[in-house]
């Protein structure tokens, strides 16, 4: 894979890839607010403006930060469950984002699409996780990430890399 596919899907057994177009933002509207869950406990309509205004930062910062990075729509049979974003400009492939919806989690699907992107890129493939998201860490270290130190990390985050003691330089 020189890319994930910019045109079609790209099957990974019952899962498959696809860009993302303009009829997935309620998908990654949901998959942010599902990342928010200290929000759930406002009140309407102050949560659904915060989650708007702090969904467009995201944006805003990821397209400044990784204005390289390419993002896809996680799918299962027709349904829309997840989203991966990549930034494979430099020498380090950078994991930016990989979400699964709530309701489609431990089936499988973010495994599936991590093996696909570790099969094919030529090099490392960092990404930087929260210290407290246990689960994702433990995703990423059971298909072969491992810790590394980085002097550029904001507090609360680590940062991991594929294979695990991969001499990155970016």
């Amino acid at each position: 894979m020189a890319d994930l596919p910019t045109n079609g899907d790209a099957s990974i057994g019952e899962v498959s890839l696809r860009p993302t177009v303009a009829a997935d933002e309620g998908l990654l509207r949901e998959l942010f607010r599902q990342a928010q869950p200290e929000l759930d406990q406002l009140p309407e309509p102050t949560r659904s403006s915060l989650l708007d205004l702090q969904y467009r930062l995201q944006c805003v910062r990821r397209l400044s930060q990784r204005p390289e990075a390419r993002q896809w729509t996680l799918r299962v049979g027709g349904d829309a469950v997840g989203a991966l974003v990549l930034d494979r400009s430099g020498p380090t492939t950078w994991l930016v984002d990989l979400a699964v919806d709530e309701s489609w989690r431990r089936r499988g699907i973010a495994t599936a699409a991590l093996r696909t992107v570790l099969g094919d890129v030529d090099g490392p493939v960092a990404l930087r996780v929260r210290t407290d998201d246990r689960g994702s860490r433990d995703l990423f270290e059971a298909v072969g990430f491992g810790y590394r130190l980085s002097p550029q990390l904001s507090v609360g985050d680590v940062e991991m890399v594929y294979p695990a003691g991969a001499d990155t330089r970016d």
